[in-house]
């Protein structure tokens, strides 16, 4: 059950449950809370005086297991130095903030880096390379000796300040742990960290088109990863934009990305399942866009011809038509409905950066 207290914060209270407790450098007691309700991004520590109870009996302490010899090892926890399985150690942002290049990031989840780099809360990471580190002057150093600009890998695509890399997790086994460990920081739900070599990484960059090739630096702003080999045929495992470039239309050009591959491929595909709710979002929006697309340009297309031209799986595309009440039925034959405020929202999206299929300089592996 959740922690019946309340968090005081700008005469606003929120019910809280206690995840863990830990004794501050001044000896104070501090809780970690995840506010009822609430993602847990926006779990953190307070001070016991933030914490208003009603009743001692409301609280539900962290319980200690009792685990036999073949249950998992424990571990000390980053803060506190108290035994606590891996599990429940996951539950507690372990960094509060990223430096990576000119932008200070803060963290939303756990993520594995190495407790003597995490016990200090804030890391910086080398934004070519994506190494972590301490310090600013770590950083300067590394610099003097890492000499990379851009993912290793590939480069598929380059055009108009945008570029694509493919990696593969078995040869490019450093960068692509290191980029796993950077988007557990922003992805709850994933749990790659260091079985890399079964995917593939498709890294999205920004570079400065002013620049000479020879002078040319790569900056990281997402990525999607994929299986090598799967029976679903899904076409992303996990996706991330990083937030520093969130809000841009990035996270639709890297969905974008993924269905240009499976149209290169000639198949049709869909992201790994579950999705959560922002990723539902992103991909609905994209779905109904690249849906309106084909049925503004089309005169008589079916379903199939939908999935063909696309490559959005039959299933997702009646998914899309059926919440956006475009797909009705008369005298059992279906037609499309092209309402209007999808409309005036496609609209809009014109003038957005889209990718061009002519500049892709990639070719399936089986073809």
């Amino acid at each position: 059950m959740p922690v019946l207290s309340n968090i005081n914060n700008e005469q606003k209270k929120k019910a809280a449950e206690i995840i863990a407790i830990r004794t501050s450098q001044d000896k104070n007691e501090e809780y970690y809370v995840h506010y009822v309700g609430f993602n847990k991004r926006l779990d953190e520590w307070v001070a016991k005086d933030r914490i208003i109870i009603a009743a001692p009996s409301d609280i539900e302490y962290p319980k200690k297991k009792k685990t036999s010899k073949k249950e998992e090892p424990k571990e000390k926890a980053p803060e506190t130095g108290a035994s606590l399985t891996t599990e429940e150690i996951y539950k507690v942002k372990n960094i509060e903030t990223i430096e990576m290049g000119e932008f200070k990031v803060d963290a939303w989840y756990f993520s594995p880096y190495p407790f003597e780099l995490a016990k200090n809360r804030s890391i910086v990471l080398c934004e070519y390379c994506l190494f972590y580190m301490q310090t600013q002057e770590d950083l300067k150093r590394h610099r003097e000796k890492c000499k990379i600009t851009r993912p290793p890998g590939a480069q598929i695509y380059r055009k108009d300040g945008l570029s694509f890399f493919e990696l593969d997790g078995q040869v490019h086994a450093n960068y692509t742990r290191n980029l796993s460990l950077l988007s557990k920081l922003f992805l709850d739900h994933k749990t790659l960290y260091y079985d890399v070599d079964v995917f593939l990484f498709y890294v999205m960059c920004i570079y400065d088109v002013e620049e000479k090739e020879e002078d040319r630096k790569y900056r990281i702003v997402g990525y999607f990863s994929k299986e090598k080999e799967t029976q679903h045929g899904y076409n992303v495992a996990c996706v991330l934009v990083l937030p520093q470039y969130q809000r841009k239309g990035y996270g639709k050009l890297l969905i974008d990305f993924s269905y240009l591959l499976s149209k290169r491929e000639r198949v049709a595909a869909s992201p790994e399942k579950p999705l959560s709710d922002l990723g539902l979002l992103s991909y609905r929006q994209y779905w109904t866009e690249k849906i309106l697309e084909i049925l503004l340009e089309s005169k008589s297309v079916s379903i199939n011809d939908i999935r063909d031209m696309s490559s959005i799986t039959t299933e997702d595309v009646i998914h899309t038509l059926q919440s956006n009440n475009m797909l009705m039925f008369y005298n059992g034959v279906s037609s499309f409905v092209l309402r209007e405020e999808l409309l005036e929202k496609y609209q809009k999206t014109k003038k957005q950066t889209k990718l061009d299929p002519e500049y892709l300089k990639w070719t399936p592996p089986y073809m």
